[in-house]
């Protein structure tokens, strides 16, 4: 939705995202909640929403046996320099083991940040406690390891990048693409 909507100018933009309607998806903490405790194909679908959906990013081929890592997106640094970060997201019960094993694997797959999603009920003073000691990102005055909630995410909260960078995995659309007011909303179908 960001990539498709970023050339339309702000107050189009808000108009354009009220006309659309998505089916399918969570509207809200209740429904995030009912896709996260469905069975098994549930909570790979809630895993799918958070890091396609909501965060942008591209999940992991690999659904289980993962590598403890559910996902990841691509981000500008530098000029002709790319940095990377590791999304985990938590459905169910989560615990400050999961997030120290979690900024083991940031370390091994040498990842610049690592994003941890769960819901804000799930999350506990020593794993925040956790994320602080992982560190800074380097030259930044914001946590490498940065722990998200499902709640923070719908209220937009975004994710911290370097410099004011933003998510580069997918290329961006250049135009609007939207019928002008003077062409005809109504498109004719022909067949033969």
């Amino acid at each position: 939705m960001e990539r498709l909507t970023k050339p339309i100018p702000e107050e189009g933009r808000k108009n354009f995202l009220q006309e659309i309607e998505i089916h399918g998806f969570p509207k809200d903490i209740s429904s995030a909640k009912q896709l996260a405790e469905k069975d098994r194909k549930g909570r790979f679908e809630f895993q799918a929403w958070v890091v396609e959906f909501l965060l942008g990013g591209i999940l992991n081929p690999k659904q289980t046996a993962d590598g403890g890592w559910d996902g990841y997106f691509t981000y500008e640094k530098a000029e002709k320099d790319r940095g990377k970060a590791l999304i985990e997201v938590k459905s169910g019960n989560v615990n400050v083991k999961n997030i120290r094993e979690f900024i083991n694997v940031v370390e091994k797959k040498e990842a610049d940040l690592g994003i941890f999603v769960c819901f804000a009920s799930q999350v506990t003073k020593p794993m925040e406690l956790a994320a602080k000691e992982a560190g800074k990102y380097k030259g930044y005055q914001f946590d490498r390891i940065q722990l998200l909630t499902i709640e923070d995410i719908l209220e937009g909260k975004k994710i911290k990048l370097p410099g004011g960078a933003e998510q580069s995995t997918f290329k961006r659309a250049t135009n609007d693409v939207r019928p002008n007011k003077n062409e005809s909303n109504n498109i004719k179908l022909f067949i033969e």
